[in-house]
């Protein structure tokens, strides 16, 4: 759980360097998601906690319920 001292770990994010892990294409940080901006891909990556989770379901042996 975040409280008032922990840092704003969206300003950390470097986010012109992360790309999605499905498609490779650019990602950006909406509400409560990040999501991919390639048309065909749009996949959407939780935030938890206030740190994306980045993993292509597909081909991981994590699922985004491993992180909730």
């Amino acid at each position: 759980m975040l409280n008032s001292n922990t840092p704003d770990r969206k300003s950390e994010i470097p986010w012109d360097m992360v790309r999605c892990p499905t498609c490779f294409g650019q990602v950006v940080q909406q509400d409560k998601v990040v999501a991919c901006t390639t048309p065909g891909c749009n996949k959407t990556y939780p935030v938890v906690t206030g740190i994306p989770v980045m993993i292509n379901e597909d081909s991981s042996v994590f699922t985004f319920e491993d992180f909730a």
